[in-house]
């Protein structure tokens, strides 16, 4: 890359900075480009957390309305009750988890 591919133009004295500068050298004017960027970044990493804690909210639920079902079906299958029991309680520990984890 040259030199000239990393260099832009200040939008108000027009002297030439680097486009990772966070202000022109010269007049103190703020890369509207870097920060537009930066703000880009940020409005899709909150969109993503967002998407995140639904996403992890509805498994927490799902999760902890499985795991009497899960608990019945194992006992109709005619495992021990202490692997029944023990596999809906981990169903419902993770349920628990995932529900107040990303509730908040």
């Amino acid at each position: 890359m040259s030199e000239t591919d990393r260099l832009i133009s200040c939008p108000d004295c027009g002297a030439s900075m680097s486009r990772r500068a966070p202000a022109c050298v010269k007049c103190g004017a703020p890369n509207e480009r870097l920060e537009n960027e930066r703000q880009e970044i940020e409005a899709k990493e909150k969109e993503e957390k967002e998407e995140d804690r639904w996403a992890g909210y509805w498994g927490g639920i799902i999760m902890l309305s499985a795991s009497p079902f899960l608990y019945f079906f194992f006992i109709w299958l005619g495992m021990p009750f202490i692997l029944s029991i023990g596999s809906a309680a981990i169903c419902a520990i993770v349920g628990v988890h995932g529900f107040l984890k990303y509730s908040k």
